[in-house]
């Protein structure tokens, strides 16, 4: 008898806690929701479910499990969320760089037996057209390297572009010589002028993210085609060396370029920034607030307008130390409810969400076009 009452207890603390569990996710959820005034959530939701979403730089899709890192991009959140694209980095293992190019080759044509296997989610972009087109997700596929993708030689550029290549991060590295300093002057190797140029034919988007403001400059100015900045912020927010100046947002904007915001918290909020190296454990760093990423919206579009700004995550990059509710793509609508608060409009948030990015793609090949016919 008394093992058929404690059997009976089990189960009723069993379901107690089942029940205290759901109850508590209940609250969380709706008191998430109270933090906000309510008429502008709920605006702010319906914007999220009118308009679509374009990521121009991530690293996370098709990237394996991490133990330490949780997933922030899959393809049930991309359907759920409706992102209408997404630019997604070839993953890469940097304890590989023996043979990059050969490992690239290889990964592309897994990712797109992926993208082929399920394609009511996914497709491939390959110009502008595709991501206006289709219900599904668009993938653009990027390459971002710091050893070495050309192995010194532009040739292999006709060869990314024609496996799918449209946008790639530049940087020195390996046998790759894009630039150099002579004392306090920087410049453009012959090879990265080369380089640049070959772009610019084959129409693939240069990113200049990971290079210094002055070589930026150089890189915008030497291009023919407009220039992105993928996954930055602004310097006139956050005095972080990897944010763009204003000097060089100027040059971008005047070449029809386009800036994609980052969520790394400390490029996000000066906070954090004097923070930096004092955690051995980055799990262990301080976390922007979501309003101080909404900041350097605010002040790049007084600063260059709205047409020049995107959203670039960089998650499965230094985008998994994102601002406070920002950890995955779910949390774009926390974008859109600052945006709305602060009184953007419908239109304005559609331009940073996705218009912008369109009509940069098709800048870049509209002087590719040019370049092959003249």
């Amino acid at each position: 008898m008394k093992s058929i009452v404690s059997k009976y207890k089990i189960a009723a603390l069993f379901i107690l806690l089942v029940v205290v569990k759901f109850s508590t996710a209940q609250e969380k959820k709706y008191s998430f929701e109270e933090e906000f005034d309510k008429q502008t959530w709920e605006k702010a939701k319906k914007i999220a479910k009118q308009i679509a979403i374009i990521d121009c730089h991530s690293h996370d899709l098709f990237k394996p499990k991490n133990p330490i890192w949780p997933k922030q991009v899959t393809f049930s959140m991309l359907s759920e969320n409706n992102v209408d694209c997404i630019v997604q980095n070839v993953p890469f293992d940097p304890r590989d760089n023996k043979n990059p190019s050969e490992r690239i080759f290889a990964d592309i044509i897994k990712i797109k037996d992926i993208i082929k296997s399920d394609t009511a989610k996914v497709s491939l972009a390959l110009a502008s057209n595709d991501i206006k087109k289709g219900k599904n997700t668009r993938i653009v596929l990027g390459l971002e390297y710091n050893f070495g993708l050309f192995n010194g030689s532009i040739d292999i550029l006709s060869k990314y572009q024609k496996e799918g290549i449209r946008q790639i991060t530049l940087s020195n590295g390996g046998m790759d010589t894009i630039y150099v300093k002579k004392g306090e002057v920087f410049q453009l190797t012959p090879f990265g002028i080369a380089l640049i140029s070959e772009m610019n034919r084959l129409g693939i988007i240069c990113d200049v993210t990971h290079m210094p403001n002055e070589v930026r400059n150089l890189v915008i100015e030497t291009s023919k085609s407009p220039v992105i900045i993928s996954h930055a912020n602004a310097q006139g927010v956050v005095k972080d060396a990897f944010n763009v100046s204003d000097l060089t947002l100027e040059k971008l904007k005047v070449k029809g370029g386009l800036i994609g915001l980052t969520f790394f918290s400390e490029s996000v909020s000066n906070e954090c920034l004097n923070q930096r190296g004092k955690f051995q454990n980055p799990k262990d760093m301080p976390r922007a607030k979501v309003e101080e990423f909404v900041d350097h919206i605010d002040y790049l579009k007084k600063k260059e307008g709205i047409d020049y700004l995107s959203i670039g995550s960089d998650y499965g990059g230094s985008g998994r130390m994102a601002p406070k509710g920002l950890e995955t793509i779910e949390g774009f609508s926390l974008i859109i409810y600052y945006l709305v608060e602060r009184g953007y409009t419908k239109k304005e948030i559609e331009k940073i969400f996705k218009l912008n990015y369109i009509l940069f793609f098709e800048r870049v090949e509209k002087h590719s076009n040019e370049l092959v016919n003249s």
